[in-house]
């Protein structure tokens, strides 16, 4: 296929199809944010942190950054108080990298991240957790505790959100729509330009460039 005979305005409007829907998406997921979840708390300067030998007061896990340099194993805790006002059938959503994470509420261990591959010195990753809360956890005291699994990779964290079950995935998703989206357009952005680009290679040896726009996409 020769360039020159490519129906470059038909690939433009789709591309800009694909900005207009993607955009739309975006904002429909915002709106629905706005709208439909009702509970959405992110503890801020709450926490009591122990690390080390050191207790830090009111911390806030959004900006809080250690001066101490972590070792491998060496665990650091965060202690807090889960706010009355927490609905039935919440969850915490926190993120962790490269540490295990332990979660008590009231004392009782409500989950677990990590412990196995730790101790058989196994890869620990990184991510997100959703974890279910008690239905009895409102004013409860909870407690992370999360141990590097490398020395002086870890020193900030992540803030803890307590949001609806029914809606976490959904608000995560919303909070990630832009990222997704974007995504989704280079991936077809590129899929439409290598098409393009092995058409072009059958009628022409110069177009190879075609194929490598779309592969890096």
């Amino acid at each position: 296929m020769d360039p020159d005979h490519i129906p470059w305005n038909t690939v433009w409007v789709f591309m800009v199809f694909l900005i207009l829907v993607s955009s739309f998406s975006v904002l429909l997921a915002k709106r629905y944010r706005t709208f439909h979840i009702a509970y959405d708390y992110r503890f801020g300067s709450t926490w009591t942190a122990l690390i080390g030998d050191k207790v830090y007061h009111d911390v806030d896990l959004a900006t809080f950054v250690t001066d101490h340099h972590l070792k491998r194993g060496e665990g650091v805790s965060f202690t807090t108080v889960i706010p009355s006002t927490t609905p039935l059938s919440s969850m915490i959503r926190m993120e962790s990298s490269c540490t295990t994470v332990d979660v008590f509420v009231g004392g009782n261990r409500i989950y677990s991240y990590g412990d196995d591959n730790y101790k058989n010195g196994d890869f620990v990753g990184s991510g997100y957790h959703f974890i279910d809360l008690p239905d009895n956890s409102s004013g409860q005291r909870i407690q992370i505790v999360m141990v590097p699994t490398e020395s002086g990779l870890v020193s900030s964290f992540y803030p803890v959100d307590i949001i609806p079950a029914e809606d976490a995935f959904v608000d995560f998703g919303s909070n990630h729509m832009i990222v997704g989206c974007l995504g989704i357009f280079l991936a077809e952005f590129g899929a439409i330009v290598m098409l393009l680009g092995l058409a072009s290679l059958l009628g022409l040896k110069n177009s190879a460039q075609f194929f490598l726009i779309g592969a890096a996409s």
